[in-house]
């Protein structure tokens, strides 16, 4: 009597409970040897987000420290739309537009556009462009 998507809401409960069931008791299975990588993922996580923060955070304290010392710093390496509007702006001391405002400000340089763009090259989205599958095998023949 239950609706298509109610037995299915129900069948993927199920599923899910079984899982967990199914696992844990293979874990338990598991000798202590074993059970020390999975357990220490679980405890400490993947931490890519305290690292990512950490980056992000470095990268705000070098590029002030840049303006502090009046040094210019890398060179700004804007995406098409932003590079149109950026390269319209003559002179910094200029009053900006809210519009290069907002192309300066989210216009990446240094180490963090050096890393987005290396993840563009080797993992990219799109499996018929980018590098990634040679990367991944290269690593895979010399470990």
């Amino acid at each position: 009597m239950l609706t298509a998507e109610q037995q299915a809401d129900i069948g993927n409960e199920m599923m899910k409970d079984l899982t967990r069931r199914l696992g844990k008791d293979a874990y338990k299975k598991l000798p202590d040897e074993e059970k020390q990588a999975p357990d220490l993922f679980v405890w400490a996580g993947c931490c890519m987000h305290k690292d990512l923060n950490s980056v992000k955070g470095e990268n705000k304290r070098m590029m002030a420290c840049w303006a502090g010392l009046g040094v210019k710093g890398p060179v700004q390496l804007a995406n098409r739309d932003n590079a149109a509007v950026i390269d319209g702006i003559a002179d910094a001391a200029e009053t900006l537009t809210s519009a290069e405002q907002c192309a300066m400000d989210i216009t990446a340089c240094g180490g963090v556009k050096a890393a987005s763009i290396a993840g563009a090259i080797f993992n990219n989205k799109d499996d018929k462009k980018g590098y990634h599958d040679m990367h991944k095998q290269y690593f895979v023949s010399v470990t």
